[in-house]
């Protein structure tokens, strides 16, 4: 299926609640994720012998075409990115890069497991309290979207 152009709009407290319903080492708990003009802002609880409280700020590099690039940072841990970044390099999903400093890169079509398989995306914008995703084309394949779960959990269809 083609839909073109689209428009997507995700709303702060829809992203914190999938946020929050992700499956994170036990010691790594997101407390609240929200849009502000420019960046996404995730407050994070790190636990350990010394519990940290890191607030990590996500800005969008690049969002053309298939591919989407984000710089995370956080003030005064930019060591802790690259050192979390690193030690999950071998655990990121298909489609997901860490290219160093920070920056992610998210090949979309990859990512979804084959229920994206083309996308031209517009751009990306943060604004307060939401985001939106210009799309100039994408093909979505049904198929692949029940196979995944993305449309059918209980598998009834």
């Amino acid at each position: 299926m083609r839909i073109e152009p689209l428009e997507i709009v995700l709303y702060s407290d829809e992203l914190e609640g999938a946020l929050k319903n992700i499956d994170m080492p036990q010691n790594i708990r997101v407390r609240t994720a929200r849009f502000e003009p420019g960046e996404l802002v995730v407050d994070v609880s790190l636990f350990g012998p010394v519990p940290l409280y890191p607030t990590f700020r996500v800005s969008v590099v690049q969002a053309k075409g298939r591919t989407i690039s984000l710089k995370v940072t956080a003030p005064l841990a930019s060591h802790l990115i690259n050192t979390l970044m690193s030690k999950m390099g071998s655990h990121l999903p298909p489609g997901v890069s860490y290219l160093g400093n920070g920056i992610i890169s998210l090949d979309v079509p990859e990512f979804s497991n084959g229920a994206i398989s083309s996308i031209d995306i517009e751009g990306i914008r943060f604004q307060d309290d939401y985001a939106v995703m210009a799309i100039k084309a994408i093909d979505l394949n049904i198929l692949a979207m029940s196979d995944t779960g993305a449309v059918n959990r209980m598998k009834s269809v």
